[in-house]
């Protein structure tokens, strides 16, 4: 465990971007590097746990969930190749991270020969995308369990469906971002580019009630809403952040 993640009291339930711990609630915007972009406890991710589970399909056995999942990728990224992974494989090369509704680092992302996207499921296999005159440079895809493939084309085709996730508008924070440049914004998500310690930008979020991820290096997720007073606190930190 990262000494960071060690200052966060116990959670004991999640709700959308919410987390409720033992001393109090947290605005979640580490989304577990993405994993909880559509919030905890997706409906449609929890009946897909459900049907799976109910099957006992958590061992890596061919099924159709592996077909469901590459329609869901094909829609996405059409004109693209897949290879699918347990674990990130041995690759020869260099591949961008696709995150959604991010803007200039999608496209930028897309218009690599190879990269990966960062699906947001807790239970995510790897994956690799790439043109189809580099199919060759991938490594032969893995078996994958249907349990964990069903989650994560619930997951995809909920990106597909929800594209206003990305197109949310919070003036306050909008506001903040353009009077303290250390901050760099692709759409939902903001990169620190400042001089404090992380460990002291993120305790001093965590004392208001955000959760920022453990390491600078992981960006901070907007939440797909906030109270107006959420959004006030969360403003106030982004301008005061050195």
């Amino acid at each position: 465990m990262n000494s960071l993640e060690a200052c966060v009291p116990n959670v004991t339930r999640a709700r959308a971007w919410r987390l409720y711990t033992e001393r109090g609630r947290l605005v979640d915007l580490a989304q577990a590097g993405g994993a909880a972009l559509l919030g905890h406890k997706n409906r449609g991710y929890l009946q897909a746990l459900k049907n799976a589970a109910g099957r006992g399909l958590f061992a890596p056995l061919p099924s159709h969930y592996e077909a469901r999942f590459k329609k869901a990728l094909s829609r996405l990224f059409p004109e693209r190749v897949f290879g699918i992974y347990r674990l990130p494989p041995k690759f020869n090369g260099n591949f961008e991270l696709w995150r959604p509704f991010s803007g200039r680092l999608e496209e930028a992302a897309l218009g690599s020969e190879v990269f990966s996207p960062v699906i947001p499921s807790a239970l995510s296999p790897f994956v690799l995308a790439a043109v189809k005159h580099a199919a060759d440079r991938l490594p032969p895809s893995e078996i994958i369990s249907p349990f964990v493939l069903a989650c994560a084309a619930n997951t995809l085709w909920a990106i597909i469906m929800h594209p206003e996730r990305g197109t949310l508008c919070f003036p306050q924070i909008e506001n903040a971002l353009r009077e303290n440049a250390v901050w760099t914004r692709h759409g939902i998500y903001l990169f620190y580019n400042g001089s404090e310690d992380w460990k002291n930008v993120f305790l001093r979020f965590l004392e208001s009630g955000f959760l920022l991820p453990a390491s600078s290096d992981e960006p901070v997720i907007l939440p797909g809403e906030l109270s107006p007073g959420e959004e006030k606190n969360l403003a106030r930190l982004l301008i005061n952040a050195p």
